[in-house]
C-alpha cells in the first residue's frame, strides 16, 4: 500500500494519502511496527505538503515514538528531520 502511495505522489497527494492511511491500518493490524512508522511519516508529508503544520507534526510524532520503541536510530534521526523542517 505505501508503495501505491509513494506511486501516487507525484499525481495525487490525496488519493497518495488514502493508501498510506490504509497501509497504517494493515500495519497495525498485523503488528508491523516499521510499517506503521513508514506510513504515519508518509501522512505526516501529506499534512505538511498541504499546509496542516499541526497535523504533521502529530504524524511526526507518532512515528518518532515507535521509532524509539524499537531502537530504530535512523527512523529516529528522519522522524526529528521532518518535525524540525516543520518549523520552517
Amino acid at each position: 500500500m505505501r508503495n501505491l502511495g509513494n506511486t501516487y505522489w507525484e499525481f495525487d497527494k490525496k488519493i497518495a494519502n488514502n493508501y498510506y492511511l490504509r497501509a497504517f491500518e494493515i500495519s497495525k493490524d498485523i503488528t508491523d511496527n516499521k510499517g506503521m512508522l513508514k506510513s504515519l511519516s508518509n501522512i505526516g508529508n501529506y499534512h505538511n505538503e498541504i499546509g496542516e503544520y499541526d497535523k504533521a507534526l502529530s504524524y511526526y510524532l507518532k512515528a518518532l515514538k515507535i521509532s524509539e520503541n524499537i531502537d530504530d536510530k535512523e527512523e529516529i534521526f528522519w522522524q526529528y528531520w521532518k518535525i524540525a523542517g516543520n518549523y520552517q
